[in-house]
């Protein structure tokens, strides 16, 4: 059977006396029969030494140690309450802790995880590695200390879907004030775009870093169905050698078809074409024969060259503005060519041009210091 001491006051020191029995006996055992001893409503108000173990039943309260020592368990402390916390008091839960807590080995938490305040990992200059998995096996996020890099293995992806498209909404911020951020402002059919931005002045770069090694190749696949979408430069495009590159028009299967750019010195815009002489001389507009509004060809154009040619025939002809007039045999057929000069404001704004507008065809490569921290 059971010891019980019963109908002691808050407060009142235990004694021998006050159970009409031996101290020495109660405690011998207490000590000798594990679980037999039950106190309802005891205060202790010193040391409580149980070689076996302490079984509080009751509902809040039950077990209340109020020493400012500590308390140590050399066993396994079972807490069966499922009380959930509702707050960072520390006053609800099934465990209530105050003040901090020191786990010297692992902590595992069986479900969800509350922390109301920072979780710091390690201190500076030591630290540990963090693992996050996710639902399929060898998918993982990880923190590698000894590497200073966060990981992503294998089918782990950074997702921001759900931020807010808009300009001043940036997805991912680097240092030096350059961003990517994603919008569905635009003008297309589907009418999202990506953005790389940066300040104003600064340098975007395609390629190594550092050293002698240097990229292949880059594709720019703005349509690989149909290739009929465009790649727009604001500024200056600059190349070492360039060529368009197509699907070869008759050979068919994998060949393809390239020329080169025309290069040269000057910024010249081209235009040509064939007319027909009649009995007069024949005026040929170059803003009509363009499909440009009226005068643009002589707000783009300076410098201006002509040349026509007509096959056994004697052929004269002058330029004044926009208008090239010929004159020859009548059903004479003439090829035409007239080259101009830029001469707008943004061949004017240009980096590759002086204030003129003209083409600094020799310069000194700037020297471009990398960082190798």
């Amino acid at each position: 059977m059971a010891l019980s001491v019963n109908d002691f006051t808050a407060g009142t020191v235990i004694t021998a006396s006050a159970m009409n029995a031996n101290f020495a006996t109660i405690e011998n055992y207490v000590n000798t029969s594990p679980g037999l001893a039950t106190l309802t409503g005891a205060t202790f108000s010193g040391l409580v030494t149980a070689n076996g173990g302490i079984t509080a039943t009751g509902t809040t309260g039950v077990a209340t140690f109020t020493a400012s020592g500590t308390a140590t368990i050399g066993g396994v402390v079972d807490i069966t309450d499922t009380t959930d916390s509702s707050d960072a008091t520390g006053d609800t839960g099934a465990l209530r802790c105050e003040g901090g807590a020191s786990i010297a080995k692992k902590l595992y938490v069986g479900s969800d995880l509350d922390v109301n305040g920072t979780i710091t990992v390690g201190v500076d200059d030591t630290g540990h590695n963090v693992k996050f998995f996710g639902a399929e096996s060898g998918a993982f996020l990880l923190w590698d200390q000894a590497e200073d890099d966060l990981e992503l293995w294998g089918n782990a992806k950074i997702n921001l879907t759900n931020t807010t498209a808009g300009s001043s909404n940036f997805q991912i911020n680097f240092k030096e004030g350059y961003d990517i951020y994603a919008d569905n402002t635009g003008t297309g059919s589907d009418n999202t775009r990506l953005w790389f931005s940066g300040p104003v002045g600064g340098t975007f770069y395609i390629g190594p870093r550092a050293g002698g090694a240097e990229l292949h190749s880059i594709d720019l696949r703005a349509d690989t169905v149909n290739a009929t979408s465009d790649l727009s430069v604001t500024g200056a495009l600059s190349k070492g050698s360039g060529s368009f590159d197509m699907p070869h028009p008759t050979k068919g299967g994998d060949w393809r078809l390239r020329h080169s750019f025309i290069e040269g010195p000057k910024a010249d815009n081209i235009y040509r074409g064939t007319v027909t002489l009649g009995e007069d001389s024949t005026l040929i507009d170059l803003d009509e024969v363009s499909d440009m509004v009226d005068g643009t060809w002589e707000a783009l154009n300076t410098n201006a060259w002509s040349m026509v040619a007509s096959s056994g025939n004697e052929i004269t002809w002058s330029l004044s503005g926009k208008t090239l007039s010929v004159s020859g045999p009548n059903g004479a057929v003439c090829n035409w060519m007239v080259i101009g000069e830029r001469k707008d404001q943004v061949i004017i704004d240009s980096s590759i041009t002086d204030d003129n507008g003209k083409m600094i065809t020799e310069y000194e490569k700037p020297v471009v210091v990398i960082d190798a921290s």
